[in-house]
């Protein structure tokens, strides 16, 4: 019984961690309800001038996530096809069907997550609530940089609520920070290098597997993070990159 005991812990731990990672093959941060954490935003791409996050869409049909091709990497998506189709619609249910329908976006970021010994990236797909003031921040000239690995900022995050009514209040430490303990930049640029790129860890079906899931014959995806989230968009990519550019320049 001992043994059995011992054992049953043992595939408790690996499920928990199994399912901390997601889809995709990567550690996953994650925040459950009324629950207060530390994370650091880590540079990925900002040396190459590229946006630190990453868009994602996701679309539920059957209450069953999957990535929209479309709006992650503008390609073309049968689902969002459909939702243009029921938005020209006279019926007022297709329009109500298409609201539903239509993909919710996120924003993809890597992380540190300082409330887990394990100092490693960590992907969120989190929502606009979560990206916008991390933008904001990262955009204002009077702050530090943000990202950078010897004097950049840790933020905290408290979720509450639940479901739709999930709630995300996010505010940086008043003091700047190493990343890592010892300070150490190459170790820092390391971790950053080691991270894949947003194709090899948020992936799309192809167009016709996500027109069979739509006629009902498919499956859906691990969306891998929390299940809030707008449908919100600011058009931020091109005054993001200029002060990307404005900070490689200042180095």
């Amino acid at each position: 019984m001992a043994s059995r005991d011992k054992l049953m812990k043992k595939l408790a731990a690996a499920r928990e961690d199994i399912n901390s990672r997601g889809g995709g093959g990567v550690d996953r941060f994650k925040i459950g309800e009324d629950e207060t954490k530390k994370f650091r935003v880590l540079p990925v791409g900002v040396e190459d001038d590229e946006l630190f996050f990453k868009e994602t869409g996701t679309h539920r049909v059957n209450n069953k996530p999957n990535k929209c091709p479309k709006v992650t990497y503008d390609e073309d998506c049968p689902i969002c096809e459909e939702v243009e189709e029921l938005f020209k619609s006279s019926e007022a249910e297709d329009k109500e069907y298409a609201k539903k329908l239509r993909a919710r976006s996120k924003w993809a970021i890597w992380v540190i997550d300082r409330t887990d010994s394990k100092l490693v990236p960590r992907l969120w797909e989190a929502p606009k609530s979560v990206i916008d003031p991390l933008i904001r921040d990262f955009m204002d000239e009077e702050y530090d940089d943000i990202l950078d690995f010897e004097s950049g900022r840790d933020y905290q995050v408290t979720r509450s609520g639940k479901g739709l009514d999930t709630t995300y209040d996010v505010s940086p430490r008043p003091k700047s920070s190493p990343m890592l303990p010892d300070g150490d930049v190459d170790e820092c640029q390391e971790m950053v290098d080691s991270i894949p790129d947003w194709e090899e860890v948020i992936k799309c079906r192809s167009y016709d597997e996500l027109a069979d899931i739509l006629d009902g014959s498919g499956g859906g995806d691990d969306d891998g993070g929390e299940d809030n989230g707008g449908n919100d968009s600011s058009n931020i990519r091109d005054q993001v990159k200029n002060r990307l550019r404005q900070r490689n320049r200042g180095k």
